[in-house]
């Protein structure tokens, strides 16, 4: 029988409580990346980030990751309402929402 290729990646808030990371951490990742890519970076020691994703295996996110940090990443899986929660923490920008929405309106026309 096959094995499956799929590497385990262990959940992030297994062993710790569920917190906002710290504002600098949330600017490495931009909010629009994180919901696009379903995922965030939740800590940063030196050079190397910890990043928890919905799907770890998601190709565009693995290049956007390793061009971005080269190989100093720990990976984690991560729940759909974890990604909600760290959202949450984001700040919101309405004028690029609005702008955002004015455009897919004028654009369907």
């Amino acid at each position: 029988m096959k094995q499956s290729k799929t590497k385990s990646y262990p959940y992030i808030f297994e062993k710790q409580e569920k917190k906002a990371p710290l504002p600098e951490t949330l600017m490495l990742m931009p909010r629009e990346l994180v919901e696009e890519f379903q995922a965030f970076i939740f800590d940063k020691k030196g050079k190397k980030i910890e990043i928890a994703a919905l799907n770890p295996e998601n190709k565009s996110l693995q290049h956007f990751v390793k061009e971005r940090f080269k190989d100093n990443v720990k990976w984690f899986s991560a729940k759909k309402e974890d990604i909600s929660f760290i959202l949450k923490h984001y700040a919101r920008d309405f004028k690029e929402d609005i702008s955002r929405l004015i455009s897919v309106c004028v654009g369907t026309n």
